[in-house]
């Protein structure tokens, strides 16, 4: 009641009621979400360090605070789990029934929420090429393909909670994954790792420089470009897209993705960092925003980046023996961005050096369809 706003409850690991022992720190944004019955929840991820060590996604009731633990069926007393993401599969219900998330042993969880004590359901474990787990401390992002009706995740992996993670040079990845697909194949190859993904990848990279010409200095921001998209798709069969952030030039810096990625018009938005820092008092570094075609993981068809001259929205880069011109689809920074807001053709971006900047988009990519509601309302 807006007139007349009450305290409702609050939890904590130490409060000694049921299920406490479950409540980590806790990072990401919470969903608040109607569930079965009507009724209405908050959903977290348990997150790090709680006293019972497991990943657990934690529904609270939204009016009393109590508390109901989906568990998951992993015996390791180290974990935790990242921020959910909720699904409506039915949607002129408005119920919200499924839920997933990642843990720290990098794997992605289902978990049905018509059930206040059902468990986690694994779907899929990020692996890198060497077999490594890869932890996923960040909030998922579905969506469903309008073309064949499968609802993706997206993600990225990799850590930034303790001073060891500044060094870790470790390989992480970007992924998609198909949770609910029109053939129930897909979900079960999930369990084979990477090897039921479509592999992409960075294939140009140029690092953000500056120039000075004739006593004029103008900063060159980075760029990159991703496996072109074919003209006939290759994901028949496939679960899904992987891209490991390894730069063409360089191999694997610690790029990492600790941000959920987001939508912006019909192209997927990932944020990542690169940690430059041996002083966690002064966290420095690099990173990159960059934007695919969701579905398949590639490179964007259309322009997207605006550049200032002299740098050119697009790359010419080497295809096996052919040479292709592909529009740019990833901008790089020498400070380390946070998740950027687009307000029309603008692309607003903060870093961890306490400055911004604002970037010229095109505003979308791909084809717009109208979107609209009609409300009615009983007399």
């Amino acid at each position: 009641d807006p007139a007349n706003i009450v305290f409702l409850w609050e939890r904590s690991a130490l409060d000694g009621k049921a299920n406490s022992n479950y409540i980590g720190q806790m990072v990401g944004t919470p969903l608040i979400v109607q569930t079965g019955n009507g009724s209405w929840s908050v959903l977290a991820g348990n997150g790090y360090n709680s006293a019972a060590g497991k990943a657990a996604l934690l529904q609270f009731n939204a009016f009393t605070g109590a508390l109901s633990v989906h568990a998951v069926p992993d015996a390791s007393v180290d974990n935790g789990l990242a921020a959910p993401e909720s699904w409506i599969r039915v949607a002129s219900t408005g119920i919200s029934d499924m839920a997933y998330a990642g843990d720290l042993r990098g794997q992605v969880w289902a978990f049905d929420l018509s059930s206040p004590t059902s468990t986690g359901t694994l779907l899929f474990t990020a692996r890198d090429a060497s077999n490594n787990r890869q932890p996923i401390t960040t909030g998922m992002l579905a969506s469903k393909d309008p073309a064949s009706g499968n609802v993706w995740l997206f993600f990225g992996t990799g850590k930034y909670l303790t001073a060891a993670d500044l060094a870790d040079t470790s390989t992480q990845t970007w992924y998609g994954i198909i949770v609910q697909p029109s053939s129930s194949s897909l979900v079960s190859n999930l369990g084979n790792g990477r090897s039921s993904l479509m592999q992409r990848a960075i294939v140009y990279e140029s690092a953000p420089q500056t120039l000075s010409v004739n006593g004029t200095t103008t900063s060159l921001q980075g760029q990159r470009a991703f496996t072109p998209t074919p003209a006939a798709s290759d994901m028949a069969g496939k679960s899904g897209w992987y891209i490991d952030l390894v730069s063409p030039g360089s191999g694997a810096q610690g790029e990492r993705m600790v941000l959920p990625n987001q939508f912006q018009g019909s192209a997927l938005i990932g944020t990542s960092r690169i940690p430059l820092a041996t002083d966690v008092c002064n966290p420095t570094g690099q990173g990159w925003i960059m934007a695919l075609n969701p579905f398949s993981g590639t490179n964007l068809s259309a322009t997207f980046f605006k550049f200032n001259a002299p740098q050119a929205d697009t790359v010419v880069v080497t295809v096996g023996s052919t040479s292709v011109t592909l529009p740019v689809s990833g901008v790089g920074s020498s400070s380390v961005p946070n998740a950027p807001i687009f307000v029309g053709n603008k692309m607003l971006t903060s870093y961890d050096n306490a400055t911004t900047t604002s970037a010229n988009i095109t505003g979308s990519a791909g084809i717009l369809t109208r979107v609209f509601w009609h409300r009615l309302i009983a007399p």
